[in-house]
């Protein structure tokens, strides 16, 4: 839970009451309190989605310059990709369901995304991942 909590105390006090309100628990205590009841009592991933509710909506995270494009590859392109390199979904390298540009595609696990890197050298450069669900506790 600790990356979980980590999360929520970004969130300010009155954003967790309203979750805390939503969700039916009870909404008094200090700040810290109330995010041990939320993550005691709601799964990771909705208190996900509660965070980019409240944080995500403002904040586009490509468009910063130093984030490279993501996409989610379709079935096809998935197909095409995986014969064309003859390769299996575990020979690609791995990316977590947690990490940022993969929560705001939401995409799942056994999604391929393809980045898009800039190189001075040899011009655009894509890479796969395979999104894969964190291990251990959330």
């Amino acid at each position: 839970m600790i990356g979980i909590e980590s999360l929520l105390n970004n969130l300010r006090y009155k954003e967790l009451a309203e979750i805390a309100k939503e969700e039916k628990l009870q909404t008094k205590g200090k700040k810290n309190e109330l995010i041990q009841r939320l993550a005691e009592n709601l799964d990771a991933n909705r208190l996900r989605e509660y965070y980019a509710e409240y944080r995500g909506a403002n904040f586009d995270l490509f468009m910063h310059g130093l984030v490279p494009n993501h996409e989610v590859l379709t079935k096809e392109d998935v197909e095409k990709l995986l014969g064309q390199y003859n390769v299996d979904l575990r020979q690609l390298p791995k990316i977590l369901q947690k990490d940022p540009a993969v929560v705001s595609l939401n995409a799942k696990p056994g999604d391929i995304i393809r980045i898009k890197r800039e190189s001075q050298t040899a011009g655009e450069v894509y890479y796969y991942r395979v999104v894969v669900a964190a291990l251990g506790r959330e």
